[in-house]
Parts: structure tokens; C-alpha cells; sequence
């Protein structure tokens, strides 16, 4: 079962017009959090972002969001660790037109991820984001996605995309962290990455375990000579990235700094579900 525009619907129901702006144009926005024993963790952060990108974009906000997803997540039995997604297009309507309803679907399935504890290996993608304003998480995921499939076809888990200067940004699915001279690097937003909510955590955690962190600009260099890095996303949470194309970053296996900072990150993320219902979607 998933949540279409006001109700909750078999997936065979969910009939998207062939005039949605989604469809014809990308014009939209998603978001992709997860749940820890059915409860969604850092519920407000992932709602407050895509409020944010919504308002820039003039795409109308729904009423409520909490009680699409969690009436997704109970219809579908999924009181364990979840990755729910929530997608807002403009809706149909003419092409420039800043009217019209949006098309609201929820959808949600138990956590699916391939054995991680010994660490990911990532390539350097050819494809390229642009420096400035920082993205949004909008359907028009092209880019990531011929990136996501160069990993797969290298047998990595990730790809690494430069900016136009060369600087290195972000994964296809993920911020980028780097262990460069007693210090946890990651890219500023100006880079032209995503502002991921667990990158904010690990950044907001990170100096109580003794790990200055900072946001400057990240070359491939510094990331090939690296004691460690690692990767974030919501889902798969902390990630260690044990490798660069074909050659080993730092020791070649998850270092202590990583290691350390996944164990955090993941206590919070559960005290988070766990200790925060969640509340209602509407932004403040």
C-alpha cells in the first residue's frame, strides 16, 4: 500500500496523469528518510528541507505529511528499521505555471542493504555538478543515477562526483567525509552537494568525540592520501570508504575515526525515532 494525493491506495491504483510536471519535466521534489522500529528518525530535519526546497520553488506544501507516512508504514507492517520516501510534484498543468495541486505519493519497504560493515569502494564519476547554490533533492536525479549505475558497472557501491573545479562534491547517494590532518573534511555546500541530514548530525557530533570537523573544499588528492573517509546517506547511515577506484584510502579497512563516529551517529538516530513521535508535517 502507498498514500496517493489523500488516501492510501494499492500500488496498481496509483495512477500519475500524463500531464504531471513530474513526469514531463522533473519538476518536483523528494525525500527519503529512515525508520528505526517504525519511527522515522530526525522526522523534522528531513521536513524542514523539503519545505525549504518547496517554498524556493513555488511548489504548494501539503497539509500534513506525518499522517501519510504513517499510515504507510502501518498499512505495509513495517515496524522495524524502514526507508520511506515522500514525493511532491507540481502536479499537471501548463508548462511555467506555479498553479495548480501537486501530486503527493508516499511510499515505504523494510531496509535493503548489501554487507557494508567491511566498507564500500567508490569510483570517480565523469559526470559533473555545478559549484553555487546548494542542491535540492529534486526528481531530476538523472545525473546521480547514470552515476549510480557507472558504480554498479565498476562493481563499487558509489560514485564520487567533481564539480566543474575539479573539487570533489558528493556520492550519487551521499555526502563525503575525509580524515585529512587530524580533521574530518567535507565539502561545503557552496560545492554543490546535497545538505544531507546526516551530514549535519555527523558534523553537529563529531567535535564531542575529539574530531574537529569542517566544510572546505575537498580535492581528490586529499582524499587519495586520506588516513580514512567515509560516506553518509540517511539510509545506510555512516559508511566506511575503504577504497578509491582500484587503490585502498588509508589503511584499507574501516578506521577508528569512522568507526566511532557510525557508533554515535547510530545512537542518535535511534534515540531520535525513539524519543521524538513524530509530529505534524505542516512547516512552521
Amino acid at each position: 500500500m502507498l498514500w496517493f494525493h489523500d488516501r492510501l491506495v494499492p500500488e496498481a491504483e496509483a495512477k500519475v496523469s500524463a500531464l504531471d510536471r513530474g513526469f514531463l519535466h522533473g519538476d518536483g521534489l523528494f525525500e527519503t528518510l529512515r525508520c528505526y522500529d517504525g519511527r522515522p528518525a530526525f522526522w523534522q530535519e528531513h521536513v524542514d528541507r523539503l519545505a525549504a526546497s518547496a517554498k524556493e520553488l513555488r511548489i504548494p506544501w501539503p497539509a500534513d505529511l506525518a499522517g501519510p507516512v504513517r499510515a504507510v508504514l502501518d498499512a505495509n507492517g513495517l515496524r522495524g528499521d524502514a526507508r520511506v520516501r515522500i514525493t511532491v510534484t507540481r502536479g499537471p498543468g501548463a508548462f511555467g505555471d506555479m498553479h495548480g495541486t501537486p501530486t503527493l505519493l508516499v511510499t515505504a519497504e523494510p531496509v535493503a542493504l548489501p554487507d557494508l560493515a567491511a566498507g564500500a569502494r567508490a569510483i570517480v564519476s565523469r559526470h559533473r555538478v555545478l559549484s553555487g547554490q546548494p542542491a535540492m533533492k529534486s526528481t531530476s536525479f538523472q545525473l546521480h543515477a547514470l552515476a549510480k549505475a557507472e558504480a554498479r558497472a565498476a562493481g563499487a557501491w558509489e560514485a564520487l562526483l567533481p564539480n566543474e573545479l575539479g573539487e570533489l562534491a558528493e556520492g550519487a547517494t551521499s555526502n563525503l567525509f575525509a580524515l585529512h590532518q587530524g580533521k574530518l573534511v567535507t565539502p561545503p555546500l557552496g560545492a554543490g552537494c546535497l545538505p544531507g541530514v546526516t551530514r549535519a548530525q555527523v558534523l553537529r557530533l563529531a567535535p564531542g568525540l575529539g574530531v574537529p570537523a569542517v566544510e572546505r573544499p575537498l580535492s581528490l588528492s586529499m582524499l587519495r592520501g586520506a588516513g580514512e573517509a567515509f560516506l553518509t546517506s540517511s539510509v545506510a547511515e555512516v559508511v566506511p570508504l575503504v577504497a578509491l577506484d582500484d587503490a585502498p584510502i588509508g589503511s584499507g579497512a574501516p578506521g577508528p575515526v569512522t568507526r566511532r563516529v557510525a557508533a554515535v551517529y547510530r545512537e542518535a538516530a535511534r534515540a531520535s525515532a525513539n524519543g521524538n513521535p513524530m509530529r505534524n508535517g505542516t512547516p512552521k
